[in-house]
C-alpha cells in the first residue's frame, strides 16, 4: 500500500498545479482517527502526504472525486447515511473546491426513491439462490453503497452502486443484498437523472 490506513481512494493528476509536489492528488476515506474523507499529495503517485488536519467533511467510508475541468472544481462526492423514507439510507453528498484546500459544506445529491424501492424485490429475485439470509421484508429497500464518475462533454456520469436490502447480516451489524452497477447523468452535478435502472454491470 502507498498510503497505510487511506482506502477507497480517487487519485488525480494535476499538470496545472505549479507546485510538482501537488502533481497528484487524492481524495480518500481515513479509517484511523481522525475518520472521514481526507486529502493527500504526492509528487510521483508513490509518497504521499496528508494535507488535510481534519476530515474536509463526514463521510461513511466512500468517497469519490475528480477535476471538472470544465468549471475549473474538485468536486467530491462522499456517503453520508440520511434517513429516507423511514430507513436510516446510505447516500451521496458532493461537495467543490476551486484549490483542493477549502471545500463546500456536503449537501445531498442522490438518494434512492420510490421506484428503487419498488423494484427492490425483482433484483433480489434474481440472485435468491446465492443470498445468504432469507428475506426480512421489514427490512428491504435500496442504498446507493459506492459511486463512481466519468466526465463526458457537457455531462457527468455516474455509476452508483446500488444496493438492494434483503435483510440483515448474521452478526446482525450491516445489511445483506446483491449490489449492481447502474448509470446516472448530471449537466450541474447537483441534478440527477437516472432515465433507466437496469445494470451496466
Amino acid at each position: 500500500a502507498v498510503a497505510d490506513g487511506y482506502i477507497l481512494a480517487s487519485v488525480i493528476k494535476d499538470r496545472s498545479d505549479p507546485d510538482p509536489q501537488r502533481r497528484y492528488k487524492m481524495i480518500c476515506w481515513k479509517q484511523k482517527q481522525p475518520a472521514g474523507a481526507h486529502l493527500m499529495t504526492s509528487p510521483d503517485g508513490i509518497h504521499w502526504k496528508q494535507v488535510s488536519e481534519n476530515p474536509i467533511c463526514p463521510s461513511a467510508d466512500v468517497v469519490t472525486g475528480f477535476y471538472d475541468e470544465e468549471r475549473g472544481l474538485y468536486a467530491a462526492f462522499p456517503k453520508i447515511n440520511s434517513h429516507v423514507n423511514g430507513f436510516e439510507r446510505r447516500c451521496f453528498g458532493l461537495i467543490t473546491s476551486k484549490d483542493f484546500a477549502t471545500w463546500t459544506a456536503p449537501k445531498l445529491v442522490l438518494t434512492p426513491d420510490a421506484r428503487d424501492d419498488a423494484s427492490s424485490l425483482a433484483r433480489i429475485e434474481k440472485v435468491r439462490p446465492i443470498l445468504d439470509r432469507p428475506d426480512d421484508p421489514s427490512l428491504m429497500r435500496t442504498e446507493f453503497y459506492g459511486m463512481g464518475f466519468y466526465p463526458a462533454e457537457s455531462c457527468t456520469i455516474a455509476f452508483p452502486w446500488v444496493l438492494t436490502v434483503n435483510a440483515n447480516n448474521r452478526y446482525g451489524t450491516n445489511q445483506e443484498g446483491p449490489v449492481e452497477i447502474q448509470m446516472a447523468v448530471s449537466r450541474d452535478l447537483h441534478r440527477w437523472e437516472r432515465p433507466f435502472r437496469t445494470p451496466i454491470i
